[in-house]
C-alpha cells in the first residue's frame, strides 16, 4: 500500500476510523488502524531507514496486515491503565 500525502493509506481500505500510533518519526511509522467497515490492521513501514532517508517523491509505503476485530479494543484498554488518550502517563 503506498501513501497518499506522506503518511495517509491510500487504497481500497476507505478512511481510518481510530488508530493506536506505535511509532512515529516525521510521521506515522507504524500502529494499530480500524477503518470505517471496522476492519482492524497492524500497519508498519516496510525498509523504514530506506524510506525515511528519501524526501519527497515517492510517498511511504506501509505493509497492513489484519488482525483480530477487538484487537484495537484490548489494546486500548491494556495502554489506558498507564496513559491517557493524549499519550501522557496517567499516574
Amino acid at each position: 500500500m503506498t501513501a497518499t500525502s506522506g503518511t495517509h493509506p491510500a487504497g481500497d481500505l476507505g478512511p481510518p476510523a481510530r488508530a493506536i500510533l506505535l511509532g512515529y518519526y516525521d510521521g506515522n511509522t507504524a500502529g494499530v488502524m480500524q477503518f470505517a467497515d471496522g476492519r482492524v490492521y497492524r500497519f508498519e513501514m516496510p525498509d523504514e531507514e530506506a524510506q525515511l532517508s528519501r524526501r519527497g517523491w515517492p510517498p511511504r509505503e506501509f505493509a497492513f496486515s489484519p488482525i483480530s476485530g477487538d484487537a484495537l479494543d484490548r489494546l486500548e484498554s491494556a495502554l489506558g491503565r498507564h496513559l491517557t488518550p493524549n499519550g501522557r502517563s496517567g499516574g
